[in-house]
């Protein structure tokens, strides 16, 4: 839907700027406007009314559904768009030696039967993610 299609559901529309005009609100007893309506560069129109409407209320006193304030996309948007780039390590060699001996220690401990305090084991579990993420451990 584009702005023109709303505002022809609406009384005393005045230009108030680029994309952007202002109108009685059609969900209360409104006698100067007191509703913005913007169309974004992307399509979406945005609406705002200044008394206090929801814009769910705008749109239903003016018989218009809220998916219509979105502009329809082919199907294929999303999946057109370039893949997420890898995610890059940036902890330096030496907090890694730290979080291979820190990993293996909790290790060795554990084989012993040592308990560990569910913060501990949610470091232990945070080390072993990361080392197999940087291919460090099987």
């Amino acid at each position: 839907m584009s702005a023109e299609t709303l505002l022809n559901q609406l009384h005393k529309v005045r230009k108030s700027g680029p994309d952007s005009w202002m109108a009685c609100c059609p969900s209360h007893d409104d006698k100067t406007p007191s509703l913005r309506v913007t169309e974004g560069s992307d399509g979406h129109i945005l609406i705002h009314c200044f008394a206090g409407c929801s814009a769910m209320e705008v749109m239903g006193a003016a018989g218009l559904e809220m998916g219509e304030l979105f502009p329809e996309r082919d199907q294929h948007y999303y999946d057109d768009r370039p893949p997420e780039p890898p995610i890059r390590e940036t902890r330096g060699e030496g907090d890694l030696v730290k979080v291979q001996i820190r990993y293996l220690t909790a290790d060795a401990m554990m084989s012993g039967g040592h308990r560990f305090t569910s913060a501990e084991k949610k470091q232990i579990t945070e080390d072993r993610n990361y080392l197999k993420r940087i291919d460090k451990i099987p």
